[in-house]
C-alpha cells in the first residue's frame, strides 16, 4: 500500500512540474517489452527512479492496466475489465462496476482521457 501511495505522490508531483514534456527519460527503453509499446509511449507518465523494483512495479502496474484495456463497441468507446476473461457475473461488456472507482483511479493518468471518461460515465 505505502508503494502505490508513494507512486502516486510521485506521478501527481511530475504532472504537477510538467516534466512528462520533457525528453530526459528514454521512453522507449522502458517499455520496449511490452506489446504495444508506442501506446504506453503515448499515454503513460514515465519515471526513473534508482530503485529497479519499484521502477519494474510501475511499469508492471501499467502493463496490467493496458491489458484490462477492451474496445467495446462504435459510440461505447473503451472499458476497463476486473478479469482478463469475463466472469459470469460480469455486466455488460464484461464489466464489473465494484471496481470502477479503482479503474477510474487508474485510467486518470492516462493522457488520453477518453478511458476514464467512458469508464465514469458507465459507473454512474
Amino acid at each position: 500500500m505505502q508503494l502505490i501511495i508513494l507512486l502516486s505522490c510521485l506521478v501527481s508531483c511530475l504532472y504537477a512540474l510538467n516534466v512528462e514534456k520533457n525528453e530526459f527519460i528514454d521512453k522507449t527503453s522502458k517499455v520496449k517489452d511490452f506489446a504495444e509499446h508506442q501506446w504506453f509511449v503515448r499515454n503513460i507518465p514515465f519515471i526513473e527512479i534508482p530503485d529497479k523494483h519499484i521502477e519494474d512495479v510501475y511499469y508492471y502496474r501499467w502493463s496490467s492496466l493496458k491489458r484490462h484495456l477492451r474496445y467495446t463497441t462504435i459510440g461505447t468507446g473503451y472499458m476497463v475489465t476486473e478479469f482478463v476473461t469475463d466472469p459470469g457475473y460480469a455486466q455488460k461488456f464484461g464489466v464489473i462496476n465494484a471496481a470502477g472507482g479503482h479503474q477510474i483511479y487508474e485510467t486518470r493518468w492516462l493522457r488520453d482521457t477518453r478511458y476514464a471518461k467512458v469508464m465514469y460515465i458507465f459507473n454512474s
